[in-house]
């Protein structure tokens, strides 16, 4: 066996369709393998994925106040095939600028990293030409609400989906404890 490579820059990749690759080689005078049948030469499967999921809260009201909440929650959609694989979570408060954190709790630092992992997506239901996903974020006891009576915060959610593509824009709902 050797290595070889297929480059085809007109190759025109179709969003979520499945592509299966077979390799068929040749003997040094010519002669071709036997035929395979159709799944003995697949070599390599993969779904052609470039959309990006998108996510919402839906526990949380825009300008709603809340007594110590405890859990977020919402959805996490992507065109199928595709399937989301993680959602993270900011909590920001307006206020103060600080950002949560389950691992330092609050801190100045709210960039674009600083966001918690979720629980796992739950399996996708079938949302039209959709994969729906719910998730949840059990918000940590070190959060001592009290004394951020009044604050408004924004709680800001992203998916990734299988494929790696990460939801560029971003779920915000601002609320007030």
């Amino acid at each position: 066996g050797g290595n070889w490579t297929y480059d085809n820059p007109d190759t025109i990749w179709g969003d979520g369709r499945f592509y299966r690759l077979t390799g068929r080689g040749y003997d040094s005078v010519g002669n071709p393998p036997g035929t395979p049948d159709e799944m003995s030469g697949i070599q390599a499967s993969f779904t052609y994925d470039i959309t990006q999921p998108t996510s919402t809260v839906v526990n949380l009201t825009e300008g709603a106040y809340y007594l110590n909440p405890t859990v977020l929650s919402g959805t996490a959609v992507d065109l199928k095939p595709g399937r989301v694989g993680t959602v993270r979570v900011q909590i920001r408060d307006l206020s103060v600028s600080e950002c949560w954190h389950d691992v330092g709790g609050w801190t100045a630092s709210c960039g674009s990293s600083d966001y918690n992992d979720a629980d796992p997506p739950s399996p996708p239901s079938d949302n039209g030409n959709l994969n729906q996903h719910n998730w949840s974020y059990t918000i940590p006891g070190g959060i001592n609400w009290s004394v951020r009576d009044g604050a408004k915060f924004a709680v800001r959610v992203k998916a990734q989906d299988l494929a790696s593509n990460w939801e560029m824009g971003e779920a915000i709902v601002s609320s007030r404890t």
